[in-house]
């Protein structure tokens, strides 16, 4: 199913550049633009919603014809005779074993996190090189139809047609693909990071995961020089002793992270397969007790199941050691969580500790049992509790120097990543705005309400639906809810210009009403002419 969907992407068409998980109706399938084609298949592709059809702009339609080309250049070789024949067996075997064997190889399974079409270029570039021969193919299929094989001057005639036909192909498919192949004005993976660092307090430490989260703040460090002092720590690469141990190292004006547990104990992987002693204590140690416990343990073991782990200056928690096991109730602790709660526990006990932060995409399992110590912030939760004067504080810090994504004065495409990251900026702003509403700092409430809804664009893909830690948040319905909430408040303010500002949030949150109104009414218009056993296969 993938394979043969970025094979008919590529010569046939392309519905949408919505990820496909499962085999949705409405999401990236190929198309040819041939209705009799497409809708039996798919149902009515005039119907589909304007964002998920004609007015997206990985909406590509080619009619098939590279498709048939390619079909006539495979055939003129396979029968052009002994020596086409081997050359056939060449291109072939090059785009078998680059695409459908890697599939029957990998068994790649559904539920990607993203479309992989790219692993797959060498067999779609084979299968131009039949697109290339079927100009010729098409020039023996003229000559024949005009009858004029012995005819030279007719034969130059018949290729200058066959040429011009071929030509039309790529010019048809650039025509189609122009808009969702053109990058310019697109600043928001390196904006987002920007926006991401400046809402960090100084010589923060964070918590991230997954190349899209990460990248882009190394590259604000290390290409743009913004806030260097941020130490950035990858929890997929936190299960690397090696990288484990390059954290406490200084590195370009970022200070290193203190452990309690020793450097040699980490690189060397001596704590690679720690564990909790079947006879461990009852007894309630300091974090950094068991941890020193742990390291000059010969075996490895952990002495004790429970810990006091500081959560501020003056207060601390009872920590459960089996929150740091591979498994829920094993014995069995995994190395990445143990260095993270490493660096957690003796930065709370040193006496200037560091503020630490997750990046709000990563799910609860990531924060080790203690997510209910962390407060919100902008783009990120930080660990520790917080009064509304603070979290405020925490805001403006964000707003002071927050970007735009992109360049609002041009139509700029964004695809699922980049769109993601606008929806999940759009989407820290409104929680924000959320809070300062419901603890009555309607000033500062208006300022992240206007930077959620001006500053972010009007890409309908950047209203999408995202993962808060494990909260589904619905940015479509979220905005018009936060609005109506900031409105009614703003109404009853003493503030003369904070009350003008009312009206304003309630003409914005009856525009995006009518939007979500408009978008269902297209969507449940596509959803009705569809057969029954089809319905069951959208995402919507």
């Amino acid at each position: 199913h993938m394979y043969m969907r970025y094979f008919m992407w590529n010569f046939a068409g392309r519905q949408n550049d919505i990820l496909n998980q499962s085999g949705e109706l409405d999401a990236g399938n190929w198309i040819s633009g041939i209705p009799v084609i497409d809708n039996a298949r798919l149902g009515d592709q005039s119907l589909l919603p304007d964002d998920l059809g004609k007015n997206n702009p990985g909406h590509n339609v080619y009619y098939m014809l590279p498709l048939i080309l390619g079909l006539i250049g495979l055939l003129w070789q396979a029968f052009a005779g002994k020596r086409g024949i081997e050359q056939f067996w060449v291109v072939f075997f090059l785009f078998f074993m680059t695409g459908i064997a890697i599939v029957l190889y990998l068994n790649q399974p559904p539920g990607q996190p993203r479309e992989r079409d790219y692993a797959f270029a060498g067999s779609f570039y084979a299968y131009a090189i039949w697109i290339g021969m079927g100009v010729v193919g098409l020039w023996n299929i003229i000559r024949l139809i005009a009858g004029s094989r012995k005819r030279a001057s007719a034969s130059v005639y018949c290729a200058a047609t066959a040429c011009v036909l071929g030509a039309a192909v790529p010019v048809q498919m650039v025509s189609q693909t122009w808009d969702d192949h053109d990058r310019s004005g697109r600043y928001a993976a390196r904006d987002f990071a920007i926006n991401y660092l400046n809402s960090l307090e100084p010589n923060a430490i964070v918590f991230c995961n997954g190349d899209n989260d990460t990248f882009p703040l190394w590259y604000a460090q290390e290409v743009e020089g913004i806030r260097k002092d941020v130490r950035v720590i990858n929890l997929a690469y936190l299960s690397m002793p090696l990288y484990a141990a390059s954290m406490m190292n200084d590195w370009d004006g970022a200070k290193g992270v203190a452990t309690t547990l020793r450097r040699e104990e980490i690189i060397y992987g001596a704590l690679q397969f720690p564990r909790i002693a079947a006879d461990a204590s009852d007894t309630v140690v300091s974090a950094t007790e068991m941890l020193d416990s742990l390291g000059s343990s010969i075996r490895k073991e952990c002495r004790y199941r429970k810990v006091w782990l500081k959560t501020g200056e003056n207060d601390s928690i009872m920590y459960n050691v089996g929150n740091l096991g591979k498994i829920p109730g094993g014995r069995s602790l995994d190395f990445r969580k143990l260095i993270m709660f490493d660096i957690i526990a003796t930065n709370a006990s040193s006496p200037h500790p560091r503020p630490v932060y997750w990046h709000r995409t990563l799910p609860v399992r990531h924060y080790i049992g203690i997510e209910q110590e962390t407060s919100p912030g902008l783009f990120a939760r930080y660990y520790g509790r917080s009064t509304p004067a603070e979290r405020e504080k925490d805001y403006q810090r964000g707003l002071r120097r927050l970007r735009a994504p992109n360049d609002l004065s041009r139509d700029v495409y964004l695809d699922g990543a980049p769109a993601g990251q606008v929806s999940f900026h759009r989407a820290g702003l409104l929680a924000a705005t959320k809070d300062m509403v419901n603890a009555g700092r309607l000033a500062t409430a208006t300022q992240l309400a206007t930077a959620a809804d001006s500053l972010m664009g009007e890409d309908p893909d950047t209203y999408s639906s995202l993962h808060d830690s494990d909260t589904i948040f619905n940015t479509r319905k979220e905005i018009h809810t936060v609005f109506v909430a900031l409105s009614d408040s703003l109404r009853t303010s003493r503030d003369p210009s904070l009350r003008a500002m009312s009206e304003k949030f309630r003409r914005r949150a009856g525009v995006f009403l009518h939007r979500d109104s408009v978008y269902r009414q297209e969507w449940n218009r596509y959803y009705r002419t569809l057969p029954p056993h089809l319905r069951l296969k959208i995402s919507r």
